[in-house]
């Protein structure tokens, strides 16, 4: 199987970037993610209940 090597390189770059977002993600402060927490756990939470009450009612 022949390799393209741009598509190749592009790979690495897309695995170094993702890298580099989990690092400064990793390092913020945890006050600071709180509120974006739960900002969306007040929006993801309910959705989240409905899908699980959904399954538990279908696989009964």
């Amino acid at each position: 199987m022949h390799k393209n090597k741009k598509t190749s390189v592009t790979g690495i770059i897309i695995t170094i970037v993702i890298l580099i977002i989990i690092v400064i993600i990793s390092n913020i402060k945890i006050q600071d993610v709180t509120y974006v927490e739960n900002a969306l756990g007040v929006v993801i939470m309910p959705i989240q209940n409905g899908l699980t009450y959904l399954k538990n009612w279908i696989s009964r």
